[in-house]
């Protein structure tokens, strides 16, 4: 689903820069024209480092090994971290907020809501490009974020894999705990603050 996002910002690329081209030449702003256009280059770079920073970046739990004794051979006793990515989620909350959004422009086609008047105007005002559709779209993503991680990061199953081989997080009691700070360390969680 990401190719297919991917493919149609690129199909659109060409024309986007042809326009701008054509505002380039004719001066479409006027004498803010050229300030215009390197304000706009350097925003869309920006974007770009941001969304690259943002999709990289994780939280790095400690997380220490106890030493135990396999056979004749010491194991263990070593310190990893728990990489918790920031954006778990990836894509997936902006593919299922449009692919909701998309559904009232679908149904908008149906002749009997094209016929009446007040539910047409509903339709419309959550059409591509109005302000409630951006509302709801921002809206759609942060929620489905929040739900795509609370679905895939399962605390329990990373508390007690870390028991399993041995693992705790220094500063933190073994047991019911681990869970608890790896539920409020999720990537999921809303404040970085209370993960340490």
């Amino acid at each position: 689903m990401s190719l297919l996002i991917f493919s149609g910002i690129v199909v659109g690329l060409p024309r986007a820069i042809y326009d701008l081209w054509g505002k380039i030449e004719t001066s479409a702003w006027g004498g803010f024209t050229p300030f215009a256009i390197i304000l706009m280059l350097a925003v869309m770079l920006f974007v770009v480092a941001f969304v690259v920073f943002v999709e990289r970046s994780e939280r790095r739990i400690p997380v220490q090994y106890a030493k135990r004794v396999v056979g004749r051979r010491m194991m263990g006793g070593q310190q990893t971290y728990m990489p918790l990515r920031v954006n778990s989620g990836g894509v997936m909350p902006v593919i299922f907020a449009s692919s909701i959004l998309s559904f009232p422009a679908m149904i908008a086609q149906v002749e009997w809501i094209k016929n009446s008047k007040t539910v047409s105007d509903m339709f419309k005002a959550i059409g591509y490009g109005e302000p409630l559709y951006t509302l709801v779209y921002a809206l759609g993503i942060i929620f489905f974020a929040y739900f795509y991680v609370s679905i895939v990061f399962n605390p329990g199953d990373v508390s007690d894999n870390m028991r399993k081989y041995g693992g705790f997080i220094p500063g933190i009691r073994p047991g019911r705990a681990p869970r608890t700070t790896s539920t409020t360390c999720s990537p999921a969680s809303p404040s970085p603050a209370r993960c340490t």
